[in-house]
């Protein structure tokens, strides 16, 4: 599955930081670095972003003079995040790779998994994969952060449609028709998305997206991570639309997006 989202993002990656140009990586990043100073009693210097796309929440996180290392299995979203740290003079290493085998040799304070990326680990074999190839790079204590899709909220609401329409610029407008379901028997959100890049009143291109994500219960992480060698630490809802997104607030029924907060031993 993880090599099916790759050939889909080669197509995507072109638009993918004008679909996401009004994203809040700024407040997401700090509210992040909130967490190191409660979670973790050493200084951090060393973060892993996993599933990092075109680099946003890396370079924001390099700005604040941490060292930063980034992976994704999109080359092209690597190939854009490269260019983007070259034109900001930020060092920034970007790497395409799986997170499910990660080799980069070295140890994190801190490894990042944000936007969805979890759920993209649609079996139990590739999330214990994956959280075994992150303890392997994190130093003892070290903190892992990933948000995910809780299915409460989901089941209730089994299918959707959502229209989205951004205007990254002048004359351009991205248009999104998104279709959605839930699995009550797999757990599993498929997205299926048309989208349409409209510019000067003309249609400049046109493609199709489909998305398979996994949701998971609180009680499921705390088993896996348990599992790989982490200690499962805290469990918040996410908040898009307020100042703090990444919060302190419990998870419930309507909580459609989360975050699990765990440490390695």
């Amino acid at each position: 599955m993880l090599n099916e989202m790759s050939s889909v993002y080669e197509k995507y990656g072109e638009y993918y930081d004008l679909k996401y140009y009004d994203k809040s990586y700024e407040k997401e990043c700090r509210d992040i670095v909130e967490y190191f100073d409660k979670f973790l009693e050493f200084e951090v210097r060393r973060i892993l972003d996993i599933g990092c796309g075109t680099g946003n929440h890396s370079l924001i996180l390099a700005k604040m003079e941490y060292e930063v290392t980034g992976i994704d299995i999109s080359e092209v979203m690597i190939a854009r995040a490269i260019k983007k740290a070259e034109n900001l003079n930020l060092n920034v290493d970007f790497h395409v790779q799986d997170m499910r085998a990660i080799k980069l040799n070295r140890e994190f304070d801190v490894a990042i998994c944000l936007f969805g990326t979890f759920g993209y680990l649609v079996t139990d074999e590739d999330v214990l994969k994956a959280l075994s190839s992150i303890r392997k790079h994190l130093v003892k204590n070290g903190l892992l952060i990933f948000d995910f899709w809780p299915p409460y909220y989901y089941a209730q609401r089994p299918r959707w449609r959502t229209i989205r329409k951004c205007t990254p610029r002048e004359n351009t407008v991205i248009l999104r028709i998104i279709d959605g379901r839930f699995n009550v028997v797999n757990s599993l959100i498929t997205l299926d998305l048309e989208c349409y890049v409209i510019e000067n009143d003309v249609l400049k291109d046109h493609f199709h997206e489909y998305h398979v994500l996994r949701t998971f219960t609180v009680n499921e992480l705390k088993h896996f991570l348990v599992e790989s060698n982490f200690t499962p630490r805290a469990f918040y809802k996410l908040s898009w639309f307020s100042d703090k997104i990444y919060g302190y607030d419990e998870i419930d029924v309507e909580t459609g997006n989360a975050v699990c907060i765990a440490v390695s031993k």
